[in-house]
């Protein structure tokens, strides 16, 4: 209830400072790209966000320049981008997307999955008229879906067989650029396992994965227990802990050497980890994400 209270003051406050700055320091989403944005009525995110500048903000501003330069960083020969969206929800990077495809006379192809069938139908509604855009639903089991189940005020499960994470079937291209955003802060740990092998399964050679990731290392394990970090995560389930006992899946940090686990089972390498402020103190990531990143490359074999 107190994480509840701080989050809902914090929106508040932030809608009240957004309306205050300068023109020159808001986001000013043009109205075309308001098509696109569901309303608040109909947004089942925690933060019932419908302000445009809010919903966007992040995404247009930090996230996707953050997941584009990491791209042409690491594959600067890479012509063209192919961007696959794990978990997209009401598709804020799709929307921010579209903008830059617009704004540049670009034509990055996207796909957003989602567990959600509201948002995956809403979407593909709305970008029908776009053929760079798809959107794709991928059904899973309620008791491993979090969103519904705090909906509910239902239970999750903290274990899984990990079918949830088996998707890679559902793409219709292969990728090579790949971005989630607090997705495997909500799956169990055989999902997380499951889904990373899908992601280097639907990877070209050249792709770079960008995901994140609430990471349980020395240095959050200081940061809880000082106190610095915004949230606590009492309950320990093995590969991962978690704040509550009774929707484990509403908010999973994993073991740093369990990730590790992952990655190497997947085939994957990583390039980059980036602390993110959740651990309070003066962490921070180049994206000014919240959570951790990872970034990650497919291991080519020789």
């Amino acid at each position: 209830m107190i994480n509840f209270l701080k989050k809902k003051i914090y929106r508040f406050f932030q809608k009240i400072i957004i309306r205050l700055l300068p023109n020159n320091r808001r986001l000013i989403i043009p109205e075309i790209y308001k098509f696109y944005v569901v309303k608040k009525d109909k947004n089942w995110n925690s933060s019932n966000m419908d302000e445009n500048d809010i919903f966007l903000r992040d995404f247009v501003v930090n996230f996707l320049p953050f997941v584009l330069k990491k791209k042409f960083f690491y594959t600067p020969k890479d012509s063209s981008i192919k961007f696959f969206d794990f978990g997209c929800g009401w598709a804020p990077m799709a929307i921010s997307l579209k903008i830059f495809n617009d704004s540049s006379n670009s034509k990055i192809s996207y796909q957003g999955l989602d567990i959600m069938p509201d948002c995956i139908n809403f979407l593909s509604d709305k970008f029908k008229d776009d053929p760079n855009f798809s959107f794709l639903h991928h059904d899973v089991t309620d008791k491993v879906n979090y969103i519904l189940q705090t909906i509910n005020n239902d239970k999750t499960q903290s274990s899984s067989d990990g079918k949830e994470g088996n998707f890679f079937h559902l793409l219709k291209d292969k990728c090579n650029l790949q971005w989630s955003s607090s997705v495997f802060t909500h799956l169990t740990s055989a999902a997380a396992q499951e889904a990373l092998m899908s992601i280097a399964k639907v990877s070209e050679k050249s792709c770079i994965q960008i995901n994140t990731w609430l990471i349980i290392d020395c240095f959050s394990r200081l940061s809880l227990l000082t106190s610095q970090c915004d949230r606590r995560y009492p309950y320990d389930y093995g590969d991962y802990m978690s704040r509550s006992n009774k929707n484990p899946l509403n908010g999973v940090a994993f073991k740093i050497e369990k990730i590790e686990e992952f990655y190497a089972n997947a085939n994957l390498q990583i390039l980059e980890i980036q602390r993110g402020s959740w651990r309070g103190g003066n962490y921070s990531n180049d994206a000014s994400h919240y959570q951790d990143i990872i970034i990650s490359r497919p291991i080519l074999k020789t």
